[in-house]
């Protein structure tokens, strides 16, 4: 008898759960359906095959999709939609930062950066998780705001790259573990970073930016 489809979700959950700690713990290559196994608890590795027959990439992104940190930036992104501009980019920005800050986010990058050029799969799996979560909805925010007559948009797709450029920076300074102790300037904090990187990218886009605001709350 066929179990129940709750309890099937149920069980792909608990799999996705367990393969977020062992690729955190032992990265792309090291994770095996056995090491998912023992962080799970699981009697049995060929459980695994069977509800994820695709193997580790399709556990990779699974895990990337069911990712708890990633669906609480996807949402901040969606609910904050009809948000004055300077405030949605304010926010955008902070709750990115802040998602990275999380230290199993960390790992995660990690394992992008170090192990993609080994595992071309990576390199397939990030842009369909990524191009959802963050690119198509700056560009439906900016086009929408664009509407309005207020923005330059000749370029939408490189205005998106120019916006979250000096984040995917910051994220990879911080994570090789670069500190103000290692540069002749003040390491700016988070708070003060977005204020300067928003207020610099607005200047550049609006058509009308003198009335920005040094910091809307």
């Amino acid at each position: 008898m066929a179990r129940p489809a709750t309890n099937h979700e149920a069980r792909k959950a608990e799999i996705v759960a367990a393969a977020i700690k062992s690729f955190a713990n032992y990265g792309y290559e090291g994770t095996s359906n056995k090491t998912i196994a023992q962080a799970g608890g699981f009697k049995s590795p060929a459980l695994i095959y069977h509800y994820f027959p695709g193997g580790k990439p399709e556990l990779f992104q699974a895990c990337l999709e069911e990712f708890q940190p990633l669906k609480n930036f996807q949402h901040m992104m969606e609910s904050d939609f009809d948000a004055p501009i300077e405030i949605y980019l304010r926010k955008l920005a902070s709750n990115y930062l802040e998602m990275v800050r999380d230290e199993t986010v960390g790992r995660v990058i990690r394992i992008i950066l170090t192990e993609a050029p080994r595992f071309p799969e990576l390199v397939e799996i990030i842009p369909r998780r990524m191009v959802p979560l963050i690119v198509q909805p700056t560009l439906g925010y900016l086009s929408k705001y664009a509407a309005t007559g207020q923005l330059q948009l000749n370029q939408p797709v490189a205005l998106v790259m120019q916006f979250f450029g000096p984040l995917f920076a910051r994220t990879i300074l911080r994570i090789v573990g670069v500190t103000d102790k290692m540069i002749p300037f003040p390491f700016p904090s988070d708070e003060e970073f977005v204020d300067s990187m928003v207020e610099t990218f607005l200047h550049g886009v609006l058509k009308n930016s003198t009335g920005l605001t040094a910091k809307q709350e």
